[in-house]
């Protein structure tokens, strides 16, 4: 299994994100988590997701599911990585997806972020997968779980560094522990920088 990892990220079908471009993302990222204004994001399943939660340092945490990834993910494909100002505007507008469909008792709270109507990679064919684990596992509120532990959380997320796609009818061999050793060698070549 491990050698058929290996041999799909190194098939050029494989879509891959430049390693300057996860270098600006991991930039980004790091500002985003400094400027308080800002939510955090972060996956986590028992709570309405787009309701910001407020943290007992007083800063807001949203729960999402694995979509806002794609957010990043499709950015990072494209070569691109917003500034600061456009996380703001996207964060402000709404734009930042939250959930791939919101169930009717979220719609009302979900005022930081949205569903994705549109799903290129899904639609696509492709599964996004991550490397490190990204859900925020905790029987706590998320108002009470330790700042860093949100912001690793957050930042594994949204990280595209962290991310791999696999074709969706291989779904689950994203899962398996060749797979995320294969991602992680290549991702880790590629931007001089492991996770």
């Amino acid at each position: 299994m491990h050698a058929a990892a290996r041999a799909w990220f190194q098939d050029p079908a494989c879509p891959k994100v430049e390693p300057s471009v996860v270098s600006r993302w991991r930039s980004l990222l790091r500002a985003w988590f400094e400027d308080e204004s800002l939510p955090l994001y972060v996956r986590k399943s028992r709570d309405p997701r787009g309701a910001p939660v407020v943290h007992y340092s007083g800063r807001e945490i949203v729960a999402t599911d694995n979509t806002v990834a794609h957010y990043a993910l499709m950015h990072a494909l494209r070569g691109s990585c917003p500034s600061l100002d456009q996380i703001r505007s996207d964060v402000e507008s709404r734009a930042i997806p939250v959930a791939m469909i919101l169930k009717k008792h979220e719609r009302v709270g979900c005022t930081r972020g949205r569903a994705l109507t549109h799903r290129p990679l899904n639609d696509n064919g492709w599964k996004v997968c991550h490397i490190d684990p990204v859900r925020l596992r905790s029987n706590k509120d998320m108002g009470e779980i330790p700042m860093g532990v949100i912001r690793e959380s957050f930042e594994r997320l949204l990280d595209p560094g962290n991310m791999f796609l696999i074709p969706k009818t291989w779904a689950g061999l994203g899962e398996l522990p060749e797979f995320i050793q294969a991602a992680r060698s290549l991702s880790s070549s590629s931007t001089g920088t492991p996770r």
